[in-house]
């Protein structure tokens, strides 16, 4: 008697234990899937983070490459109005080219150096400043003087080229 009413609490549980182990079947499948889209998404996380530090470098590559474009502006239209302000003040001197776009393209590049030669020479004054070895620092100085040279000479053109 004992026996038949234990096998009948077995036959009565079976289906209960067996609907509970597919419940839990499908919880460790949903658990596998969960943890694929997490993987992925970890990886596309990863992917991004990559792909913004590689456009920062691009962003200020391009917010350099505007603050000159802006120094450039500036100097042009300081000499068109320094221009402007000669032919409205009618001193006879007035200034005439044959060629105006070869004139400005030749100042646009006068100017584009004289700035690379200024930022150059900012650049080895700072690493003057910070490197006290003595052998590259007398090199230093030297390539400074060859720049400011080089520097003084290009103003002095661009100042012939805008007296013109």
């Amino acid at each position: 008697i004992l026996i038949d009413r234990i096998r009948g609490d077995v036959a009565a549980k079976t289906p209960i234990l067996r609907q509970k182990q597919l419940e839990l079947e499908g919880a460790l499948d949903e658990l596998d899937v969960a943890n694929e889209r997490l993987d992925y998404a970890r990886r596309e996380v990863s992917d991004i983070r990559a792909d913004n530090g590689d456009l920062e470098l691009k962003c200020r590559d391009m917010e350099q490459e505007c603050s000159e474009l802006r120094r450039e502006n500036v100097d042009l239209a300081t000499q068109v109005q320094s221009l402007l302000q000669r032919r409205s003040a009618g001193s006879g001197d007035l200034v005439t080219f044959d060629d105006v776009a070869s004139l400005q393209g030749q100042n646009q590049k006068l100017l584009r150096d004289h700035h690379a030669m200024s930022d150059k020479i900012n650049e080895l004054e700072t690493k003057i400043k910070e490197n006290p070895d003595e052998i590259e620092l007398k090199q230093l100085r030297s390539e400074v003087v060859g720049l400011r040279e080089e520097r003084e000479k290009q103003s002095k053109l661009v100042v012939g080229i805008v007296h013109q």
